[in-house]
């Protein structure tokens, strides 16, 4: 099994939105995508303002804004596309929430 389905990553999930209802009033995605979705923002590409508006949706302050500018930083120099890659990752669990929701009427 690998590491992403074992109990001490989900745990680490979970700590991981636990931070983000702490620190930006989001309990439903990680840091992580927060910071990917900031990035999206951030670009200047035409495409991406759908991005920039979920971002000002949040009404989250400069300094929160800013913050996440910085782990987004430090976080794909740890693992290239580390923020992109947790947008998948909460994207998949999403769908698997909505998935076993359908189970019931």
């Amino acid at each position: 099994m690998a590491w992403g389905g074992t109990y001490s990553y989900r745990v680490l999930i979970g700590l991981d939105r636990l931070g983000a209802a702490l620190l930006f009033n989001r309990n439903d995605i990680t840091i992580s995508t927060l910071c990917g979705l900031v990035q999206l923002a951030d670009s200047a590409r035409p495409e991406r303002k759908s991005a920039f508006r979920l971002v000002l949706s949040f009404g989250l302050h400069p300094v929160q804004l800013w913050l996440l500018r910085q782990l987004s930083y430090a976080l794909d120099k740890i693992q290239p596309n580390h923020c992109q890659l947790a947008i998948q990752g909460d994207r998949a669990t999403a769908q698997s929430i909505i998935d076993m929701l359908k189970a019931y009427p």
